[in-house]
């Protein structure tokens, strides 16, 4: 009888020492208020939950926090975890003031509690935030250097303004559109992005087709104008060569490697059938190769003239997609190639030629892809719906 009575002692002495207690803390606005759950005497860590964004009060939405801290105590970790100023028992007196709490104030509240925790008998305080709490654990860490570690749950791992990026192209009303082109940087019309500019974060949430439409689209009168007088020039002369189905391939295929390229290797927002055309005097490079005294005799230098000229200006204007150029006039050269001159059978090297020219473009587009993937935190060929 003695065993038992003293068997019950410890267990009632036990469940005295470990279970949860309410703690509170007085900050500028109030009282934040928190539960610690300890396992018993002699927990050397504990750890404080820190919520993610909205009104998330101390156990989590679903409780998930409470969870956390169940089998953080089955591990004999101790916990603290709080309800975050305004919501759940620390409400401010004015439901108004929720709207003046800034991100310093949930940081310096969380480095507060991680003070609170370090004059306690604890020998380790480690902070887990979750989501939008794990940039506050971070910084409450650097305010407080009684804290040994930070744990991120979810938490953020690209720069914010990328990140504000990517949810804000998903979020927006039509009318903002503009808003959200003026904040990546762009100053085309909402009209021309709607209608398939070539822009790269667009184009890495799905809308690939923009590499297309983009090369029909110019952003004014002197810009078509241009493009219309370079093409009534040597148009007519390459579709001699080629013939008009070739001559079709050759300029679209060239219009859609230049804006591959284009895609890859610059950031800026870019319309224009520049790369098309370049695809062209690329075309006729090519027919240099097979007769270059004809070539010499008919176009002289001007092909190489007015090749060096454009692609020296387009390096020297930043406003001129220089990548897209370069692009079409490979691309037009290549496809050229692939082809064959006017009324030419396609062979076994130009077959293979054909095939080697898709696999370079698509590798082209992969590394754009696996490159604006990790800048805009997006996962590679998720297609996610913008509202503009």
């Amino acid at each position: 009888m003695k065993r038992l009575l003293s068997a019950l002692l410890l267990l009632a002495a036990a469940d005295a020492a470990a279970g949860e207690k309410s703690v509170s803390l007085e900050r500028d606005f109030g009282t934040l208020y928190g539960t610690l759950l300890t396992p018993g005497e002699g927990a050397e860590t504990v750890a404080v939950l820190i919520a993610g964004s909205g009104p998330t009060p101390r156990n989590g939405n679903t409780n998930n926090y409470l969870y956390l801290a169940q089998e953080l105590e089955k591990a004999g970790i101790a916990t603290l975890r709080y309800d975050k100023r305004g919501i759940g028992s620390s409400k401010f007196d004015d439901p108004d003031k929720m709207a003046d709490a800034t991100l310093d104030d949930f940081i310096g509240d969380a480095a507060a509690w991680a003070e609170y925790l370090s004059r306690q008998d604890f020998r380790r305080i480690v902070l887990i935030g979750h989501s939008e709490g794990a940039l506050i654990a971070f910084c409450a860490a650097q305010q407080c250097p009684e804290v040994d570690a930070v744990i991120s749950v979810a938490g953020a791992g690209y720069p914010l303004d990328e990140i504000l990026q990517l949810q804000l192209a998903a979020q927006l009303a039509p009318t903002h559109m503009e808003l959200l082109m003026q904040a990546l940087g762009h100053t085309y019309s909402e009209t021309i992005l709607r209608l398939g500019a070539k822009q790269n974060l667009l184009i890495t949430c799905g809308e690939y087709w923009r590499l297309l439409t983009a090369c029909f689209l110019h952003s004014g009168i002197v810009h078509i104008a241009s493009n219309l007088i370079a093409l009534y020039f040597w148009g007519p002369q390459v579709e001699l060569l080629l013939g008009r189905v070739k001559y079709l391939i050759v300029y679209l295929s060239a219009g859609l490697f230049g804006s591959v390229l284009s895609y890859a290797l610059s950031d800026a927002a870019s319309v224009g059938a520049s790369g098309a055309i370049f695809g062209l005097l690329g075309a006729l490079l090519y027919f240099r190769t097979r007769h270059k005294q004809v070539f010499n005799q008919v176009f002289g230098m001007q092909v190489l003239v007015i090749i060096g000229i454009n692609l020296a200006n387009g390096f020297l204007d930043t406003g001129i997609d220089n990548f897209g150029h370069i692009g079409g006039l490979i691309g037009g050269f290549c496809a050229a190639w692939c082809t064959g001159l006017f009324r030419e059978k396609l062979r076994i090297r130009q077959i293979f030629g054909l095939i080697g020219l898709i696999a370079v473009f698509a590798g082209i587009f992969l590394y754009g892809m696996w490159k604006y993937s990790a800048q805009y935190g997006i996962p590679m060929f998720s297609f996610i719906k913008i509202s503009y």
